[in-house]
Formats: C-alpha cells, sequence, structure tokens
C-alpha cells in the first residue's frame, strides 16, 4: 500500500513506500529537522509527527531473523534484550540488558548469526558487539562511525555489509564492507539518493 509522505517548510514531496520505508521515513523527519505528515490510503485522519528523536523512534523496534537451524533471533530495543526461540516458538536463550558495560546495550537494532555460529548484535549509535554462539561470552566490540545504524547482512566468513549513513567530506555513503578480523571499514558505497542540502537539511 503505497503512502505520500509530506514534508513542509519548503521541502519539496517525497514519495515511498510506506510499508517498506517507514523508519526511513521517520528518519528523514529527524534528519530535515522538519515536519513530517504521513498518511495510508483508506484512512481519512493524518498522523503528525513532531519533535521527535531517533530514541523514540527506534525505542519501539523489534527486528527479527533467521538462523541456518530455522531459530528466530528477536532484537527487542525497548527491553534491551536479545531472545533466541526455536521454530515452533520455544525460547532457547537470551542475553544482553540495558547498560554501557561489556555485553549491555542501549539501541540495539538487529541480530544475525554468522557462519561461525556467533551472535552479532548492532547499535543505532555504530557499535558492534560479537557474542559466542548462546550469548553468554563477550568475545569482541567494534564501535564504527556510522549513525545510524540500520542493518547488517554477512557477506562472506570475515566480512559483513552495513547499511547506514558515513560522512565523507561532503558526502554521505550508506553501504559499508567491514572486516570482522581487522575491525575496519574496507568499502563505502552507495550515496544518498538525493542532495539533503535542497530539503533544508544540516547533515
Amino acid at each position: 500500500m503505497k503512502s505520500q509522505v509530506m514534508i513542509e517548510d519548503k521541502h519539496r514531496f517525497l514519495k515511498y513506500l510506506l510499508s517498506e520505508k517507514a523508519i526511513f521515513i521517520l528518519l528523514l523527519s529527524v534528519f530535515f529537522n522538519s515536519k513530517v505528515i504521513y498518511a495510508q490510503e483508506g484512512f481519512d485522519e493524518f498522523i503528525t509527527l513532531e519533535n521527535i528523536s531517533l530514541e523514540n523512534i527506534y525505542s519501539q523496534r523489534v527486528s527479527v531473523s533467521l538462523d541456518e537451524s530455522e531459530n528466530f533471533i528477536v532484537t527487542n530495543a525497548k527491553s534491551k534484550k536479545v531472545c533466541v526461540f526455536n521454530s515452533g516458538g520455544q525460547m532457547l536463550f537470551e542475553y544482553g540488558s540495558i547498560g554501557k558495560g561489556p555485553g549491555d546495550f542501549l539501541q540495539p537494532i538487529t541480530t544475525i548469526r554468522l557462519s561461525s555460529g556467533r551472535l552479532l548484535t548492532a547499535e543505532l549509535a555504530g557499535k558492534l558487539s560479537l557474542f559466542n554462539s548462546r550469548g553468554d561470552s563477550l568475545m569482541k566490540i567494534f564501535n564504527i562511525k556510522v549513525l545510524p545504524f540500520s542493518e547488517v547482512h554477512q557477506i562472506s566468513e570475515d566480512k559483513i555489509l552495513i547499511v547506514g549513513r558515513k560522512m565523507f567530506e561532503d558526502q554521505v555513503k550508506l553501504l559499508h564492507l567491514f572486516d570482522l578480523k581487522g575491525g575496519v571499514i574496507m568499502k563505502s558505497f552507495l550515496d544518498l539518493p538525493f542532495s539533503i542540502g535542497d530539503y533544508g537539511g544540516d547533515f
């Protein structure tokens, strides 16, 4: 179902699929420091989003991924926990708690199981935490200058693809190849699909 997003205050109109791009649309309101109004087709009432923050957006987020054993890996931004369920819905284990210490989370957004069996949890502000297969032992922490983090995908045994914003002088890149062994971004690509300056943004 298509939705129309109108960015006011001398901004242009943008159209996206709300069902797939809801978080991205909300982020636009933060990045452009503007008033965003959207409404789904079939609804008479418009929803106005004002004074919204990244933390508020992501505090209700729940992300789900699957591993090769068809287990569900659920990352709950509100409870700051990662829960792993089998295909029948039985919880196998959980890990994480709110805090800034090792193994704690502030804004977890997604978790994937790597081919090695280890669990990799990403946080909004660019923190990656690598755990053992049951999440009860923290192996390594990476702090990456990507904000906001959106998604993480494994490309090969030691490489992942990070989806998120990273500034390079006057350019913004959205996709980043990250080396888990070296702990560095190997390559960043895919420019932001429009000039943010055209919409009055500060980023």
